[in-house]
């Protein structure tokens, strides 16, 4: 009797055993998770399959919310936000369904479409991480960027081993010209876990913010400790050449310089550098050619075009110098312009106006891309979601 019932309860215990891998293996979670592997695999197909498994099966808004990493993955983030939406009743698969949703507005360039998305997600959990990094990305387009700073140190409280979250922070203090704070964001972040490109792009641009503190000889050891090959050379050799000028190092900066012209068609900053160091060994006529072709090409450069008012002073072109005296006067009135809209903006980040006033700043100056950053978030402020 006793090894009958111990036969049964074996036997019970295996046939559960069985039903709950069962379960596992065929169950939507599973399904899902088999769509969302073969996404990263770029298999349409398989996913697709997937999809119309947890369809058939009856699980129909994880049929949906596969469906919405579907077009997620193909660039189709209106499409995918409009599926996501239809996800409503399942509490996990609705925080699922809006992470997503956040994402792909964050692809669209909608800060606000994004930020309802993650506000959601926080009420109810405030430690979703998802939430706070969506957060940082959609209050920085915003130039919210007190809140910015905010959620991405959030984002770094619940992962201690992400350096990411700092060095976003460090990259907002840097463009704020907040020097020190940004150099011990960098420094925390380096404490961190980072790719080694990222790890080499964070030294570099803590580097460049102890050029601007002129603490030359710590930007150069920096440096010096990594060099930087590949595509991040040019600006490695150019933050190195910046350093051994302000030392007064020129042979060594003008060496620099040549291995920088070998590598590419130098940029304005570069040319600026080069006329800079001909303007420091007295060599004006050749620091003008330099600076005349950095002000060619970048014709808001104010401090190009500062350095070549120099130059033709010291060649006696009095007439060419105070010509450009003008047109740097004007630079210097948007560049002031600039800063002070730029708080504005940061004081008022949800006023449709400041940002319009920003944009049309950034036209004068002709930097387009952020001229039509500003447009749209001031378009956004005044519209509804897409």
């Amino acid at each position: 009797m006793w090894r009958a019932t111990a036969i049964a309860a074996v036997l019970g215990t295996v046939l559960a055993i069985a039903l709950a891998w069962w379960s596992a293996m065929g169950g939507p979670n599973y399904l899902l998770s088999q769509g969302l592997d073969a996404l990263e695999n770029e298999n349409f197909d398989e996913a697709r399959r997937r999809s119309l498994q947890l369809q058939t099966g009856g699980h129909v808004e994880y049929a949906v919310l596969l469906e919405g990493h579907v077009l997620f993955h193909k660039g189709q983030f209106l499409e995918a936000i409009r599926v996501l939406n239809q996800v409503k009743t399942e509490q996990a698969l609705v925080q699922k369904a809006a992470a997503l949703a956040g994402q792909a507005y964050l692809k669209l360039e909608h800060f606000l479409g994004a930020e309802s998305c993650f506000l959601f997600l926080l009420a109810q959990d405030a430690n979703n991480i998802d939430a706070h990094r969506g957060l940082a990305a959609a209050y920085y387009d915003l130039n919210a960027l007190d809140h910015a700073v905010h959620h991405s140190l959030q984002w770094s409280r619940l992962n201690e081993r992400d350096g990411r979250p700092h060095r976003f922070v460090a990259l907002i203090y840097k463009d704020l010209s907040q020097l020190d704070s940004a150099v011990a964001h960098y420094e925390k972040a380096l404490e961190r876990r980072l790719t080694d490109t990222v790890r080499r792009q964070v030294r570099m641009e803590m580097a460049e913010c102890h050029l601007l503190l002129h603490k030359h000889d710590k930007a150069l050891s920096i440096l010096e400790a990594d060099p930087a090959d590949g595509a991040l050379r040019p600006l490695w050799l150019l933050l190195k050449a910046e350093g051994l000028r302000a030392l007064a190092k020129y042979d060594e900066a003008q060496k620099t310089l040549d291995e920088l012209s070998a590598l590419e068609k130098p940029l304005p900053r570069a040319l600026r550098l080069q006329g800079q160091l001909f303007l420091d060994i007295n060599k004006p006529k050749e620091a003008a050619a330099w600076l005349q072709k950095a002000v060619e090409q970048d014709a808001k450069d104010f401090t190009s075009a500062h350095l070549l008012v120099q130059a033709y002073g010291r060649l006696g072109q009095y007439h060419e110098a105070k010509d450009l005296q003008r047109r740097v006067d004007e630079l210097q009135k948007l560049f002031v312009s600039l800063t002070e809209l730029t708080q504005s903006v940061i004081a008022e980040p949800r006023d449709p106006a400041r940002h319009l006033q920003l944009a049309e700043c950034y036209r004068k100056l002709g930097m387009k891309e952020l001229a039509e950053r500003f447009e749209r978030n001031s378009k956004q402020l005044q519209s509804k979601f897409p």
